[in-house]
């Protein structure tokens, strides 16, 4: 529960990333060697190639854009290192740049301009159910998404869409 405050705040774009993690290290009293947890992060994350396939497939027919809490500077690494479908993204909102976080109304307000959509049009697939939630209080549609279970999140998509 340290790192909530902290992560909210890098992901505002308030503090570095490497700032939360100086501080979430200070907090827990990690006294050993540096770390870049940032790096490690991005080690650990394991690319749902499904998931990527459909972005890819469903591009070609719709607009994809992307609406992250993300760290300022990393978007560019997660696209350098294929984390991200390598795809033409109609709108990309990131909650550094924008200086506010999921789940705002303003951070869906601002993909809704920049993606040029009506609120019916749009689609939010995420993690977090609170995120979702605002998506479809803006009427989006909204999909829950379980990594232990992608199939699930693109049969509804597929379905959404089509």
């Amino acid at each position: 529960t340290h790192w909530r405050p902290l992560d909210d705040l890098a992901c505002r774009g308030d503090i570095t990333s490497e700032q939360m993690w100086r501080e979430i290290l200070q907090k827990i009293g990690y006294s050993g060697s540096s770390l870049d947890l940032t790096e490690e992060w991005m080690n650990r994350f394991e690319i749902i190639y499904p998931v990527h396939q459909m972005l890819v497939d469903i591009s070609r027919t719709c607009a994809v854009g992307i609406l992250s809490n993300l760290y300022p500077g990393l978007y560019p690494k997660v696209v350098r290192r294929g984390l991200v479908p390598n795809i033409n993204y109609e709108a990309i909102v990131l909650s550094s740049e924008e200086r506010e976080i999921k789940p705002a109304a303003k951070m869906f307000e601002i993909a809704e301009r920049r993606a040029g959509k009506k609120p019916g049009q749009l689609l939010l697939l995420d993690d977090l159910q609170e995120n979702i939630d605002v998506a479809r209080s803006r009427g989006w549609s909204g999909v829950l998404y379980d990594s232990w279970n992608p199939q699930e999140a693109i049969g509804k998509i597929l379905s959404l869409i089509r």
